[in-house]
């Protein structure tokens, strides 16, 4: 992420965590610094949980987290509007957001390394049309998605299963 502030210039990175510590956010302080990135290009949220929604309005991209990528935190950020960079690793709990990626067709979105991280960081924060395209149309793209359509005929399937029970059971 240091690499990625370094390469964006005039970019800032939030980072939102309900409850987090002083000390947490003074150890980041720290590690950022160590890595050349000044403590006013960090925003920290640790506020209440009625200010998680807001953050997507102060967001362009969503930087996945390494090794433990999010899923659900990747669908619903989508669904804000903010598109999520990922770098999937070798676990099932680092491809996450990348497999959400895939689904909404944003494979632009998924690194293959970390260069490849920060190379993609800086092409898409430098296409202001296209982040404007995201935010408007990414809840839309992901309505639409196979995450969204199949989940409904799974539905309709697990239904139908229950009532074949239901009658069975009946008999």
């Amino acid at each position: 992420w240091s690499d990625v502030l370094k390469t964006v210039q005039n970019s800032k990175l939030l980072i939102y965590r309900h409850q987090m510590l002083q000390r947490d956010i003074d150890r980041l302080i720290k590690q950022f610094s160590e890595n050349g990135i000044e403590k006013d290009r960090l925003i920290f949220d640790n506020k209440k949980e009625d200010s998680h929604f807001k953050n997507y309005i102060k967001c362009d991209i969503a930087l996945d987290p390494v090794p433990f990528s999010g899923l659900t935190i990747t669908i619903e950020q989508a669904h804000m509007g903010v598109p999520t960079l990922t770098m999937p690793g070798d676990t099932i709990s680092s491809r996450g957001a990348a497999r959400v990626n895939k689904a909404i067709g944003l494979k632009d979105f998924i690194a293959k390394n970390e260069k490849d991280y920060v190379k993609k960081a800086s092409t898409i924060t430098s296409n202001i049309e296209k982040l404007r395209y995201y935010r408007k149309n990414l809840p839309t793209i992901i309505e639409n998605s196979i995450l969204c359509t199949k989940f409904e005929k799974y539905t309709q399937e697990i239904e139908k299963e229950y009532k074949k029970a239901w009658r069975k059971f009946c008999r």
